[in-house]
């Protein structure tokens, strides 16, 4: 009788124990510390092995959120030539694969700055939506632009003929 007695107040503790690691398990996740992990080493057995498995849970779900930031970090200072290259499956593959296009589609507009900038007015942009504010403006710009240059070669032509007429005019007077 006192061999079960220890044997259920030794599972009575190990139940406490683990109940309280995940549980501060969870109370660092929900503070936002994805970083804490279980100490399986306190366990033994399938205690420790649950632990375990809770720690490589974490590190999958946290491996492709870390790359992720990592490439935004950059974009956010204007480095676009970075993607999350990683393999992802389900939720985090869809992550993934907004943040690529995000890159992808804030490097074709920095590219067609690039060539506005550089005095290529035929260049054509599609907004990628009705709400792509960058996009918009890229086509605002060209086209305000074409308008410019436009006004600017036909006052020129004005100029020029204007000065090819005074020209004949005082051919004329003398």
């Amino acid at each position: 009788k006192a061999f079960i007695n220890d044997t259920v107040e030794t599972l009575r503790k190990n139940l406490r124990d683990i109940t309280q690691e995940i549980q501060r398990l969870i109370a660092a996740s929900t503070m936002g510390n994805l970083s804490e992990r279980g100490d399986d080493k306190r366990f033994v057995g399938d205690f420790a092995a649950l632990v375990t498995g809770i720690n490589g849970m974490l590190d999958a779900i946290l491996l492709p959120i870390v790359e992720g930031n990592r490439v935004l970090d950059l974009v956010s200072t204007g480095d676009l030539m970075e993607r999350v290259e990683i393999h992802c499956d389900g939720d985090h593959r869809r992550m993934k694969d907004s943040i690529n296009a995000l890159v992808d589609n804030l490097r074709t507009s920095a590219n067609l700055a690039d060539k506005i900038a550089n005095g290529d007015l035929t260049v054509s942009h599609k907004p990628l939506s009705d709400k792509d504010m960058l996009g918009q403006a890229l086509v605002r710009m060209v086209d305000r632009l074409r308008d410019v240059v436009g006004k600017a070669n036909a006052a020129a032509d004005n100029v020029s003929l204007g000065s090819q007429e005074l020209s004949t005019s005082s051919e004329q007077v003398s």
